[in-house]
C-alpha cells in the first residue's frame, strides 16, 4: 500500500524533489533505466541551481549512489517514484509505468502516486487439488512459486501415519487424532479427506492474510473450486477464479489471466468509489470547485478527496498543494474512474457534514 498519502512527508521549508520514471523487467530495456535516472538527476542539479531554498546536497549524493546500485535496478517493476527533501527520502517501487519527470519545488508532486493509493495489484494464486496446494505470488508483472513457513502444501504431510492405500483406519492431523471408519467407500473417504484438507487450507490462508493482506485467487477443477468455496470463510478470496489446474496453462497464459482478474477487481473498486461520489453529489455533500474545497479543507470538513484517473498525470502545483494539505487533515485521497466517461469532474471532495 502506498503510505505517502496516508503518512505525510516530514515538514521542511527547503527544496522538495519529486522524481518519476518508468522501469523495465527484462534485458535490454532495463540496461537503459540507470542511464535515464542519471539524466533526470542531471536535470535536477540544473533546476536546483535556480532554487534559492537549498541544493539538497545530501539527497543528490544518495541518489547518485543509487544510480550505481545494480541490485536496486534489478528489483524494479513498472516504475519508480522518489520524493525527497533534506528531512526525508521515500522510494516507491511502482507496478505500473509512469512518465519520466523531475520536479523541484515547495510542494511534492504526488499526483502520479494516486493511481497506487488503493494498493499495488499483488495477490496470492492458490492452485488447489483435493490433496495438494501449489502457492504462487503475483507482483503485478510476474508469477513465482512461494512456500510460506508453516503452510503445509501436501495433504499427506499433515497425516504422519496415514496410509493412502488403506480402506479405513486412523491418522494424526497436526497432532490431533482423526478417526476413519472401516467400510467407507473410496469416494466417500476421498471426499472427507478433501473436506478436512480444505478446512486446513482456509485456516492457513486466513493466517497468511493477517501477515500479508493480499487477495487470494483460486485455481483448480470446477469440482474442487466448488467444494472449497462451500468451506471457505475468508472474505479475501477473489470472486473470479481460474477454473482449471495451472499445469494446463503456460506462464504467459497464467500471467495474463491473473492480470485480467486483478484489473477487474480494480474496476469494481473504482465503481464503488464513483457510486459513492454520485450519492454524495445528490445529497449536497460534495464539492467540485477547487477554491471552495481548499476552504473546506481548512475547516476540516473534507472526508475524502477523489481525483479522476484521467487527470493524474496533470502537472498541477495547485492540486499537489491541496492534496498535501488534505493529507495533513486526515482526509482520504483516492483515484476514481468513469467507465463511460459520463462524469466530467477532474476532482471531487466528499464532505464530513
Amino acid at each position: 500500500m502506498n503510505e505517502t498519502l496516508k503518512q505525510p512527508m516530514k515538514q521542511t521549508d527547503g527544496a522538495k524533489l519529486s522524481l518519476f520514471m518508468p522501469t523495465h523487467l527484462s534485458d535490454p530495456e532495463n540496461r537503459q533505466d540507470p542511464i535515464v535516472f542519471k539524466n533526470l538527476l542531471r536535470d535536477a542539479e540544473e533546476k536546483l541551481k535556480e532554487f534559492p531554498e537549498g541544493t539538497l546536497v545530501r539527497v543528490m549524493d544518495e541518489l547518485n549512489q543509487l544510480q550505481k546500485d545494480i541490485m536496486f535496478w534489478n528489483r524494479t517493476k513498472g516504475g519508480i517514484g522518489i520524493l525527497a527533501s533534506e528531512a526525508e527520502t521515500r522510494i516507491h517501487h511502482l507496478t505500473y509505468p509512469v512518465p519520466a519527470s523531475i520536479k523541484i519545488g515547495h510542494e511534492f508532486h504526488v499526483l502520479p502516486l494516486l493511481k497506487y493509493q488503493e494498493g499495488e495489484p499483488e495477490a496470492f494464486l492458490a492452485d488447489i487439488s483435493r490433496n495438494r496446494l501449489r502457492l504462487y505470488y503475483f507482483d503485478g508483472h510476474t508469477v513465482k512459486a512461494v512456500r510460506p513457513a508453516g503452510l503445509e502444501q501436501d495433504f499427506y504431510d499433515l497425516f504422519d501415519d496415514f496410509d493412502p492405500d488403506s480402506d479405513g483406519g486412523s491418522g494424526n492431523f497436526n497432532g490431533l487424532v482423526g478417526s476413519y471408519h472401516g467400510g467407507w467407500s473410496k469416494a466417500e473417504e476421498e471426499r472427507k479427506d478433501r473436506e478436512k484438507y480444505f478446512r486446513y487450507l482456509d485456516n492457513a490462508f486466513t493466517r497468511l492474510y493477517k501477515d500479508q493482506p493480499m487477495p487470494v485467487i483460486l485455481s483448480g477443477t470446477t469440482e474442487n473450486l466448488s467444494a472449497f468455496r462451500e468451506i471457505a470463510k475468508g472474505d479475501f478470496y477473489a470472486e473470479a477464479a481460474i477454473d482449471k489446474p495451472l499445469d494446463s496453462l503456460n506462464a504467459h497464459q497464467i500471467r495474463d489471466t491473473v492480470t485480467k482478474i486483478m484489473e477487474d477487481r480494480r474496476k469494481a473498486k473504482y465503481q464503488k468509489t464513483t457510486d459513492m461520489a454520485s450519492v454524495a453529489l445528490s445529497d449536497n455533500r460534495a464539492e467540485t470547485d477547487l477554491a471552495k474545497i481548499r476552504k473546506l479543507a481548512q475547516e476540516g470538513r473534507v472526508a475524502e478527496f477523489l481525483v479522476n484517473e484521467q487527470y493524474i498525470s496533470e502537472d498541477s502545483q495547485e492540486l499537489d498543494s491541496l492534496i498535501n494539505d488534505l493529507t495533513a487533515t486526515g482526509a482520504k485521497i483516492k483515484p476514481m474512474a468513469y467507465e463511460d466517461e459520463s462524469r466530467p469532474e477532474p476532482y471531487l471532495a466528499i464532505l464530513r457534514y
